[in-house]
């Protein structure tokens, strides 16, 4: 790499890190903490799916290093009774694939679509953890090939919804028959999407979020699209807040959790929330994850469980992470707001104003979320750092107290 170019880099990540940088003050008091869990063991992948039945977590299909046809072929299995990744060597045999969807439905994980190589699927493959095993039924109905859909069940069957290159079709897949269905709505209809979330919540079908085609160009939408699976009408929910790019979805006691990676400027490493209740969408405030590529979350054991990444070098590493919730609510403690940081972006020493008074540990943190300086009990309220020695980038200076974190962006230049 020669000069000119690492220096492009380096002065596009600072531009990427101004640019989010007014988004960037989390409160953590408020909506609870990410934990990094081991990844001893697991098979670093993109474009698998992460899906959670009985306690344990399952990590399906993907590409390993950056390679679309290098598509492992093992189940990843973790255990959160003992922080364990391990192979459980399943019968019968997996199609390797990435960009495909899974859902759970009867205590079995059922794979659809995706790519082989570069070869669109239509097959669907059932895993059942109980007898470790893999089967490939026989089934009828004409379902497109295609990647990047979605997947939720109602009633006994699983609804697959967009997806390229079939972003407008809607199939319903009964198991008890093995069979295919295209969905005949009633009223309304389906926006064409694909990369969107589908989640069942109160016996409806909510389709949150996705990429269309608007004015000739494959973009983001900010919308919720509701099927009644027993009349087949479809609604929009228009909920208040934003529900922005995002990398992932889960939903976890009637409500979806949405994660978005540091792709989506705006809300970068936020935690959100989709109540269909109050029909709201709510920023948690929540300290930043792991998170600069995320390639899945999923509920199991009631806890909610996100795999992140940020680069390792040319590949990527990613990290699973569970969510621990903490009170509901937006901190507006007027001491906390008047804590500044100057020069911020720095050229290595920035100095710490109006520290709150209750602070027990500044730390500073890099994006794989590792301490790379700390401060125990600050005696005043002003401190200065010097971060002179460490590497051009994005930082987060995290201030601690008994009850609560604050965090702050620092630009490294």
């Amino acid at each position: 790499m020669n000069h000119s170019t690492k220096r492009f880099i380096i002065l596009a990540s600072i531009a990427f890190a101004l640019l989010i940088l007014p988004y960037a003050t989390l409160l953590a008091q408020s909506g609870g903490t990410w934990t990094a869990l081991s990844n001893d063991g697991y098979t670093h992948r993109r474009f698998n799916t992460i899906s959670g039945v009985d306690g344990k977590l399952y990590v399906i299909g993907g590409w390993k290093e950056g390679d679309s046809k290098n598509l492992p072929q093992h189940v990843d299995m973790y255990d959160p009774a003992t922080d364990t990744w391990s192979d459980p060597h399943p019968s019968g045999a997996f199609i390797g694939r990435w960009g495909h969807t899974s859902v759970v439905l009867d205590g079995k994980i059922y794979i659809f679509g995706g790519l082989n190589g570069n070869q669109p699927l239509v097959a669907l493959q059932v895993y059942d953890p109980v007898a470790n095993s893999w089967s490939t039924p026989v089934t009828t109905g004409n379902p497109s090939p295609r990647h990047f859909l979605a997947s939720t069940t109602s009633g006994g069957k699983i609804y697959f919804f967009g997806g390229f290159y079939s972003r407008s079709e809607v199939n319903v897949f009964d198991p008890a028959t093995n069979t295919f269905d295209a969905l005949q709505s009633a009223e309304g209809s389906f926006w064409p999407t694909s990369r969107a979330g589908a989640f069942e919540l109160g016996g409806k079908l909510y389709v949150i979020g996705g990429n269309a085609i608007v004015g000739g160009v494959d973009v983001g939408v900010d919308t919720i699209q509701v099927l009644d699976p027993a009349t087949r009408n479809w609604t929009s929910a228009n909920p208040t807040g934003e529900i922005g790019l995002y990398d992932a979805m889960a939903a976890l006691d009637g409500k979806v959790y949405i994660m978005n990676g540091s792709s989506a400027a705006s809300y970068a490493l936020t935690t959100r929330v989709f109540d269909p209740v109050t029909n709201s969408i709510t920023d948690l405030k929540a300290a930043p994850f792991i998170g600069e590529y995320v390639s899945g979350a999923a509920v199991t054991g009631g806890k909610l469980y996100l795999m992140g990444s940020t680069p390792s070098g040319s590949a990527l590493e990613y990290t699973l992470q569970v969510f621990e919730p903490g009170a509901t609510g937006v901190n507006t403690n007027e001491a906390e707001d008047a804590l500044v940081l100057s020069p911020n972006p720095t050229s290595g020493i920035v100095a710490l104003h109006n520290i709150p008074v209750n602070t027990t540990r500044v730390q500073v943190l890099n994006m794989l979320g590792q301490v790379v300086r700390e401060v125990a009990t600050p005696v005043f309220s002003e401190l200065t750092l010097d971060l002179s020695n460490l590497p051009v980038g994005m930082y987060y200076a995290r201030f601690a107290a008994a009850n609560s974190v604050v965090m702050r962006t620092i630009i490294r230049q």
